[in-house]
């Protein structure tokens, strides 16, 4: 019984692991991919 629960938690761990990393990479893309919007805004006026 103790095994079945620390495997599980354990498990539980992993996935939130995987999902902020992916929550992390997909945040830090849509900054970049804001950063160059206005990158090409400000020398588009220019």
């Amino acid at each position: 019984m103790v095994d079945a629960s620390v495997t599980n938690v354990r498990e539980v761990i992993s996935a939130f692991q995987k999902q902020s990393d992916a929550v992390l990479s997909a945040s830090i893309g849509t900054i970049e991919t804001l950063d160059q919007l206005v990158y090409l805004e400000e020398h588009s006026v220019s």
